[in-house]
């Protein structure tokens, strides 16, 4: 039996560089590669087979700060009188030395007959970290930058107030996470971290702000307690080391985000917990996650293993009739059987509770659950009495 919901068709991505890419496919068969002009200048890409699309590589949205204008705001992208040949693979700078500051680029792909369409547009979310869990983020880390008219402030106000007040674009909102990329290198080295636990301190998220160093090891000794009072082995200490790290930097901010989101969002939004069986954990709470990169693998590639070839077209039809309809699941189907159900605010005593949060499981189940827990609860009491906005300091 087929089960039927209320769609609204909204399209929520939209067309990428919209003012500066305008292309048209031309007719007859298809040419090794193709020319499109945009006000920046003529392009020209390349056909690539598997699958059937055209190519556009390194093409410059804006004129990068360098040196000593790096902390500056971009300039207009540069145009060209000739055809500006789109093969450039960049890379920002790398940790090792390795990359280029003249990076702010794009790369387009496009169906073998597409003429003006909408595009999915990937932005690489950043770490403002590095290192094997050590949180620099205290040193480096996104603040509150003060208002001085002769710079560009990308962050003027707190993104929590902004969260809170509604005052965004309300658009249909899908969220989907998976596993603390730590995670893997905890499991992978047990002996490494044993003696993280004396050092959990170090590891504390960079925006708790306690009054004083007596309040500070006061919840360090709760945290320690909550996480770690019952491990007896090597191996415990290692799934409960993940549980912190997962809880913390991952599961909790995104619930407590999707929350204010649904609160005041104006459409709907929805909330999946990725997993993968093949490589699935084995303590409980981070059972059914998994890395992003393998959620980009299942939609963009063309080769999978038989075993994945079903997981791969359910994300794709998500995807799909997201961009469609506004909706992943307007209705069930032998692929999807279940409608994905959007996210529900509950409320206790007039404060919106991260608690009983619709969520699809994504692995072999494919099914609603309701997010919830204990370690839900245990950090949104600290980050309601010690979170602090980061502002920027002037010297």
């Amino acid at each position: 039996m087929v089960e039927y919901r209320a769609v609204a068709a909204v399209l929520v991505v939209s067309h990428l560089l919209e003012r500066e890419v305008t292309a048209r496919a031309p007719p007859g068969p298809l040419s090794p590669h193709r020319v499109v002009v945009t006000t920046q200048g003529s392009v020209r890409g390349y056909f690539a087979p598997h699958p059937p699309h055209y190519s556009y590589l390194g093409l410059p949205y804006a004129r990068p700060p360098t040196r000593y204008d790096r902390f500056k705001a971009p300039e207009p992208p540069p145009q060209w009188s000739g055809i500006f040949e789109a093969i450039h693979r960049i890379k920002c700078p790398q940790p090792d030395g390795s990359g280029d500051e003249n990076c702010l680029v794009v790369n387009v792909f496009t169906p073998e007959h597409a003429e003006t369409a909408p595009v999915i547009v990937h932005i690489h979310d950043g770490g403002f970290q590095s290192g094997v869990l050590t949180n620099t983020s205290r040193i480096f880390r996104p603040c509150i930058e003060r208002v001085v008219s002769e710079y560009h402030n990308l962050l003027d106000r707190d993104p929590r107030d902004v969260l809170r007040e509604g005052k965004y674009q309300h658009v249909p909102l899908m969220i989907v996470y998976t596993q603390a990329e730590e995670v893997d290198i905890i499991l992978n080295d047990h002996e490494t971290f044993q003696s993280i636990v004396d050092n959990i301190e170090d590891l504390l998220p960079a925006n708790l702000i306690f009054d004083s160093s007596d309040v500070k090891y006061k919840i360090i000794k709760l945290i320690k307690k909550f996480y770690f009072d019952d491990i007896d082995t090597a191996g415990s200490i290692t799934h409960s080391l993940t549980d912190y790290i997962n809880d913390v930097f991952m599961e909790y901010p995104i619930a407590k985000s999707v929350t204010y989101y649904a609160n005041r969002n104006t459409y709907p939004v929805y909330l999946m917990k990725f997993g993968d069986h093949h490589t699935r954990l084995q303590n409980d709470r981070n059972a059914g996650t998994n890395k992003y990169n393998k959620i980009c693998r299942y939609i963009t590639s063309d080769k999978s293993e038989d075993s994945e070839d079903l997981q791969a077209k359910k994300l794709v039809m998500l995807w799909t009739n997201f961009i469609n309809f506004g909706d992943p699941t307007p209705l069930t189907s032998p692929l999807l059987p279940v409608i994905w159900q959007p996210v529900q605010v509950n409320e206790i005593h007039g404060q919106i509770a991260v608690q009983k949060i619709p969520c699809l499981q994504f692995d072999e189940s494919f099914t609603n659950i309701l997010l919830s827990g204990k370690h839900l609860k245990f950090w949104d009491s600290i980050y309601d009495k010690f979170y602090k906005t980061n502002i920027e300091k002037l010297n």
